[in-house]
Parts: C-alpha cells; sequence; structure tokens
C-alpha cells in the first residue's frame, strides 16, 4: 500500500504533489503555502483538490467517493 501511495505521489504535476506534501507533512495552510509558492489561496486549494482527485484515480479509487 505504500508503494501504491509512493507511485501514486511520483505520478502527479511536480507542483501538485510539492502542495499536498506541504499541507500533509508540513502541515501548512492553504495561505501559508501560497506565501511560499507565491500563489493565491484559492490558487492552492484548487491544485489540492485536483490533486487529491488525481491521487484516489491513481490509487484504483472512485474520483467522487
Amino acid at each position: 500500500e505504500n508503494d501504491l501511495l509512493a507511485d501514486a505521489l511520483n505520478a502527479l504535476p511536480q507542483d501538485n504533489r510539492d502542495i499536498l506534501l506541504m499541507y500533509w507533512f508540513l502541515e501548512l495552510a492553504d495561505r501559508e503555502i501560497g506565501e511560499k509558492l507565491n500563489l493565491s489561496r484559492r490558487t492552492v486549494n484548487n491544485r489540492r483538490q485536483q490533486a487529491y482527485e488525481l491521487l484516489r484515480k491513481l490509487m484504483g479509487g472512485d474520483a467522487n467517493e
């Protein structure tokens, strides 16, 4: 399962992966991530949601679950 997650994360576009990793592991809020990446909070939120959907698909789940 960990290998599947690692492979799915590596398949994400770099910018989306960076946002997810900062959110999960550094526990940064969208606003804080936006400040670090010079993006709006809304852009960070949108990219994070897109990354979640793609990650679910890559791991064999339904993105609508």
